[in-house]
């Protein structure tokens, strides 16, 4: 994070104060109905808020 952060969006990366274990690819193909996450092969640890931030930006596409 300390090096993509600002290669590629140009500010400095804040420090990271809660790592979590988190499913880390959530996006709308892998939620299903009633709510249940699928495609667990990458989870892992990540910032909180990571998966929301995830879902947000897919949603922007």
């Amino acid at each position: 994070m300390e090096r993509a952060i600002p290669k590629f969006v140009g500010i400095p990366a804040s420090a990271v104060s809660c790592w979590i274990t988190a499913h880390a690819d959530v996006h709308w193909a892998n939620l299903t109905e009633p709510l249940r996450l699928l495609d667990w092969e990458g989870w892992g640890q990540v910032p909180e808020g990571f998966g929301a931030a995830t879902l947000y930006a897919y949603s922007l596409l």
